[in-house]
């Protein structure tokens, strides 16, 4: 059984643990400055993140995130040279129901773009600084089949959350077990997925997801509950 505080994919119908399909969205654009990743309707009082994952050959950046109208807060971003960047974004929604989330860049890019909505994190002054809703932050970047990344957790009933970007168009298989939740977006020359582990204990946990070699860039990290 779940416990109460434990942090939960937000469900379409009802949200948190009461069942109903999970809020996720996805998208990718082969080539522009700027895209939108549309979220189906949500409860109100979550934690949207939005992962992007960039072809950056030309160093490009996400500039700015939004969710409807209020802008989001870049927790981390990480780039393998100029192959392939991977940024998690987020924004402590108060608002519910239906929503654009809109990401501008430097420049223009492919791009591959996932939302999602976790319910019963914590909150406090609506996660700012991201330290009153996320444990410190890992990243890696390498040239392989497999991207891994480890995250220490001082707090039980957080949600570990690893974020991916690779350099082709593969499909990318999380490692954790059956309590993955799992969203993607893919685009010739990209993949990119976003894995949320729901987890109990008081424990570090390695975080891995396996594709075809290629370039890659994975941030991962661990959603406080309430």
């Amino acid at each position: 059984m779940i416990s109460r505080n434990q942090v939960v994919a937000d469900s379409i119908t009802g949200g948190g643990s009461t069942g109903g399909e999970n809020v996720t969205g996805s998208t990718n654009v082969a080539n522009s400055g700027s895209a939108t990743c549309a979220l189906p309707s949500h409860d109100p009082d979550v934690l949207v993140i939005v992962n992007i994952a960039l072809a950056n050959g030309s160093s490009q950046t996400v500039s700015s995130v939004s969710v409807g109208s209020t802008s989001a807060t870049q927790l981390v971003t990480i780039a393998n040279g100029t192959s392939v960047s991977d940024d998690i974004w987020y924004l402590y929604d108060t608002i519910s129901g239906a929503e654009t989330t809109t990401v501008m860049l430097s420049a223009s890019a492919s791009m591959g773009i996932t939302c999602a909505v976790y319910a019963n994190t914590a909150s406090a002054n609506n996660c700012v600084p991201s330290s009153n809703c996320f444990e410190q932050t890992a990243t890696a970047d390498s040239d392989s089949g497999t991207a891994s990344v480890m995250v220490n957790s001082g707090t039980a009933g957080c949600a570990f959350l690893l974020s991916v970007g690779e350099g082709a168009n593969a499909g990318i298989t999380g490692q954790q077990g059956a309590d993955w939740k799992l969203a993607n977006s893919s685009i010739s020359g990209l993949s990119e997925e976003i894995n949320v582990f729901e987890a109990a204990r008081n424990q570090a946990y390695t975080m891995t997801s396996t594709f075809a070699s290629n370039n890659w860039a994975a941030i991962g990290t661990a959603i406080l509950d309430a």
